[in-house]
């Protein structure tokens, strides 16, 4: 199941990109959000091939 899941996960991201500019406004959102600056602690991962960039 979970590899159903991914595949199609995967085939969405190809078929509908973010834009460049898409992710600065998505990070930009999520570093402005009340959450993030509340947060003590955060999780993060890295992005690799079609997911968005995750580095700032």
């Amino acid at each position: 199941m979970k590899t159903v899941i991914r595949t199609q996960v995967l085939a969405r991201l190809h078929e509908n990109p973010f834009s460049a500019q898409g992710q600065r406004n998505l990070l930009q959102k999520v570093l402005d959000s009340p959450q993030w600056q509340r947060a003590q602690t955060i999780g993060i991962t890295l992005s690799f091939g079609v997911e968005i960039p995750t580095q700032h």
